[in-house]
């Protein structure tokens, strides 16, 4: 009987934990020391607490992270990054998460900074990381480019692997943040 009971306990929790959010502070002072600057992971293998607990001590390491959110039920993990800190690029996110024992599908980034251009290539320099990453593609700005060089706004990217490690930039919209 003990052990049915215990059973049952297990699956209950394993039912709860798939459609609730899991999230945490990973730096003291984590509310002060949060930035504008997030990604987003999609990966396999994550529905419990337990996986939480296992990204968490890779992305503390990384000493970028300030925070994360975890949606279980749709494998999706949310960072936000530690203000003036470098951003952890898509081969670093997905290096972490593969050593925490997941397979990572598909990285997203919302950013904060600014559109430049720079011998007839746009780069994106997202605030307080001192990092220009290339924009593969200028189809989701709202206006001509011309007009928004220069300009803080709010970019929500797919990230892509570039050469020697690079990241490339896929954006996905452009809003100009006021």
């Amino acid at each position: 009987m003990r052990k049915r009971t215990i059973l049952i306990a297990i699956l209950l929790t394993a039912a709860i934990s798939t459609s609730t959010v899991w999230g945490k502070d990973i730096v003291q002072n984590a509310p002060s020391l949060k930035g504008s600057q997030k990604a987003y992971i999609r990966a396999d293998g994550l529905a419990c607490y337990f996986c939480a607990y296992g990204l968490e001590r890779f992305f503390r390491r990384s000493g970028s992270v300030a925070s994360y959110d975890m949606k279980m039920k749709e494998g999706v993990v949310e960072i936000i990054f530690i203000k003036g800190k470098p951003l952890l690029t898509i081969d670093e996110l997905h290096q972490i998460v593969y050593d925490a024992g997941y397979t990572p599908r598909e990285t997203t980034y919302e950013l904060v900074g600014r559109l430049e251009k720079s011998g007839g290539k746009y780069l994106f320099h997202p605030d307080d990381t001192g990092q220009s990453f290339p924009v593969t593609s200028i189809l989701a700005l709202p206006a001509d480019p011309e007009t928004l060089i220069g300009k803080t706004m709010a970019i929500k990217t797919k990230a892509k692997e570039g050469p020697e490690g690079s990241m490339l930039l896929e954006p996905l919209s452009f809003a100009e943040n006021n």
